[in-house]
């Protein structure tokens, strides 16, 4: 296969596991697999794994640099970025224990940047 299904969840559905049964509904019906690519907190990430769908944790808006809380530096000569959609509101650093999602679980997922 040369396609996937990329998803989003930032709370709605209002769980995790009810975007993971939609998500898992799409993958089946197009016949392709479904990834992750953008959420904020560990439930989204843990719920994907438990389903065997991939994901991955990026932090775009960490890197940009214009607008007025970097300087309101010269644009396009010294900026990155355009801070469109928020800045800074992940962790780079998160930890998503296993023992948050409740009795039984094990182990623990690192968000790799």
């Amino acid at each position: 296969k040369t396609v996937f299904y990329a998803w989003h969840w930032y709370g709605f559905p209002r769980t995790a596991q009810e975007a993971v049964k939609n998500v898992l509904a799409i993958s089946s019906d197009w016949n392709v697999p479904s990834f992750l690519t953008e959420f904020m907190d560990c439930s989204a990430s843990l719920a994907a794994a438990d389903a065997s769908i991939s994901f991955s944790y990026w932090h775009y808006s960490s890197y940009c640099t214009t607008g007025p809380a970097f300087g309101n530096r010269s644009v396009p000569d010294h900026t990155f970025g355009a801070c469109i959609t928020g800045w800074d509101g992940g962790d780079p650093s998160q930890v998503c224990p296993r023992e948050e999602r409740g009795p039984g679980a094990q182990g623990a997922q690192r968000l790799l940047v």
